[in-house]
């Protein structure tokens, strides 16, 4: 679901894969840091604001569960697909960002801070 989300609606190229490990350059770093949200999903931030992506394969040494099981329960997967259409499905993600955006203007601080000016990400 996940991919077929980012493909369609934050234009991902097909047949990139997402992965949880990623390297990106310092200006991707700063833009991802900007986000005002309280939920922040990297992959997609990357891909909202069009920046190039690609897949690099590895091998794992020792695999440390069976190939294609998730940590991750079923409703723990459906929370994070439901938060993922909040903030960052075109018109209702807009909504949401604006939101919080005002929010943090107003005085309302974000849930958490993604780095400190002249912080470490």
């Amino acid at each position: 679901l996940r991919d077929l989300f980012f493909t369609l609606f934050l234009k991902k190229p097909v047949g990139l894969r997402i992965g949880s490990y990623r390297i990106f350059t310092r200006s991707a770093a700063n833009l991802i840091s900007r986000a005002a949200q309280p939920f922040v999903y990297i992959s997609a931030e990357l891909f909202r604001h069009g920046l190039n992506a690609a897949a690099i394969s590895y091998s794992k040494a020792a695999p440390a569960e069976l190939p294609g099981q998730s940590r991750y329960s079923f409703r723990a997967r459906l929370y994070l697909y439901l938060r993922l259409l909040r903030w960052y499905m075109p018109v209702i993600g807009a909504i949401s960002r604006h939101a919080a955006e005002t929010a943090s203007a107003a005085g309302n601080c974000p849930q958490y801070i993604i780095a400190e000016k002249g912080g470490c990400l």
